[in-house]
């Protein structure tokens, strides 16, 4: 039994594209519902579905969840090709659509303020991966070279002066990462109109023994995209030997720069 529908999105109604194709169960049709100038695009589910002890296990079960959840973010990026849009999270549902009125009515400001915001803009979003043995050493021969002229020619006097630099280099390490990385985020500020930090996924090393020290989303004007790219570009040809790679990717929903709206029920 449908007793339930699922949001995907708020949408510009005006602009929003002939919804066609099935919602996240790959079964029941897209549909929108129109308050104002916002069109919510829904599909009909059961609330069992999301809801309870069971939907609890089945929330946690990615083989469940992955293929969903990549239906979710296609319908959002349909819409997107013809509409600025709010994104719902994953698993957000309403049991009947008097109750989304009622919370369209209480947040429609924001709603549609934000769409406005978005019109002609995208999040892509900003990784700084780091090769900690690469910066580790350019950091080191900074320093060795900074200190040459201290440094004793006699052998076993400089193996020691060497470690005491490599003591400091560690000491050092993250500082220089940071202060770095906050020199590009400032940069950034001339081609995208909002960043925001997101959370730094934890993990081990990618391929080219690479860790994640910073996580951004901008908010760029479709405009300035071939700027950032540029600029993104000069970065990492500049930091290349320090063992830093900026990587560029999108666009994306915009859900770091979502307002908080509060859902009747969600994951």
């Amino acid at each position: 039994m449908d007793d339930a529908v699922y949001l995907y999105c708020f949408a510009t109604a005006k602009l929003l594209p002939r919804l066609e194709g099935t919602g996240i169960d790959g079964e029941k049709p897209l549909f929108p519902f129109v308050y104002h100038e916002v069109a919510a695009v829904l599909s009909a589910v059961s609330a069992k579905e999301f809801c309870g002890p069971e939907a609890e296990a089945r929330l946690r079960d990615l083989a469940w969840i992955g293929p969903r959840a990549c239906l979710h973010q296609e319908v959002i990026a349909r819409v997107m090709r013809s509409s600025p849009a709010l994104p719902a999270r994953f698993g957000t549902i309403f049991y009947s659509l008097g109750s989304l009125e009622d919370r369209l009515r209480t947040h429609y400001s924001s709603i549609v303020n934000f769409l406005d915001r978005m019109v002609g803009r995208e999040e892509w979003g900003v990784k700084v991966m780091w090769d900690r043995f690469k910066t580790r050493e350019a950091l080191y021969s900074k320093m060795v070279s900074g200190e040459a002229e201290k440094l004793s020619q006699l052998p076993g006097t400089r193996y020691f002066q060497e470690q005491k630099l490599r003591l400091e280099v560690e000491k050092k390490l993250h500082n220089w990462l940071k202060v770095t990385c906050d020199g590009v985020a400032q940069g950034l500020d001339e081609f995208v109109s909002e960043t925001c930090s997101r959370k730094v996924l934890p993990g081990g090393l990618t391929e080219g023994n690479r860790e994640m020290f910073c996580n951004w989303g901008v908010l760029v004007s479709r405009m300035d995209l071939p700027k950032l790219q540029e600029y993104i570009s000069m970065v990492n040809d500049r930091f290349a030997s320090w063992g830093l790679v900026f990587e560029l990717a999108g666009p994306w929903a915009p859900y770091s720069f979502c307002p908080l709206l509060d859902a009747e029920a969600s994951d």
